[in-house]
């Protein structure tokens, strides 16, 4: 069974890579798919790594590096977050990291490259039930830098990344505890300290979030039910 929905970049060569997960047993297989063509009508697979227990909860994400290479970071073994650097364009070597220090599992999953060039990751540890950023040493991730964002209550469900036009990080969320819609702003470059801010104080349903910059430099974030479009760049207001 795959895990859906399926991540998925344009790679420096302008053809897409997907990231999957395969449910099967005795284990759950992390897989990539890079397209031979524009059409996709034929691509190369394989896999990758394998994993614990997968559900579309814990999921994978990819990204370009500056470096032209993919990135995809996953629940690893472990099952902390794992950060794969890939070797060639089609991903078909690689190495791998664990940066998440503690032993948490690290669900929902999302990740961009910050303006220093540098693979950025969002994720909810679950032993700690906290917002977790992960932020690269390198591009190929041999070390991280963990943040916590958010840990009052059980927090950062269906995370979502991206870096705005003053090349700050934001980061959407939801708080289980209080159902709550919420978003961190960094407000610094090393991405080390945030502002939290309500988006919705009434979102019962819990689902994925999507943030994206719009063409006014304010953040829209879309829920299963709700989109909301901020009135400032820390999303203090909607």
């Amino acid at each position: 069974m795959l895990d859906l929905p399926l991540p998925i970049v344009i790679g420096s060569d302008g053809l897409p890579l997907i990231t999957y997960n395969i449910e099967s047993r005795p284990e759950d297989l992390l897989m990539v798919g890079h397209c031979d063509g524009i059409a996709c009508s034929s691509a190369t697979w394989g896999r990758l790594l394998p994993l614990g227990i997968t559900t579309r909860a814990k999921g994978s994400a990819v990204v370009i590096g500056a470096d032209g290479l993919p990135v995809i970071a996953y629940k690893g073994s472990g099952p902390r977050l794992t950060i794969a650097h890939c070797d060639n364009i089609e991903c078909t070597q690689m190495s791998s990291v664990e940066v998440e220090p503690t032993n948490s599992a690290a669900y929902f999953i999302s990740m961009t490259i910050g303006t220093d060039g540098l693979p950025i990751a969002s994720y909810w540890a679950r032993t700690e039930i906290d917002l977790k950023v992960a932020h690269c040493s390198d591009a190929t991730c041999s070390e991280a830098t963990i943040t916590t964002l958010d840990a009052e209550g059980s927090v950062g469900a269906d995370t979502s990344i991206v870096i705005n036009p003053g090349g700050l990080l934001i980061i959407s969320y939801y708080d289980d505890t209080s159902k709550n819609l919420k978003v961190g702003h960094c407000d610094d470059a090393a991405y080390s300290t945030f502002t939290i801010s309500i988006v919705n104080d009434d979102f019962p349903e819990a689902g994925p979030t999507s943030i994206a910059i719009g063409s006014d430099g304010l953040p829209v974030i879309t829920s299963p039910s709700k989109v909301a479009h901020c009135k400032d760049v820390k999303c203090s207001t909607d």
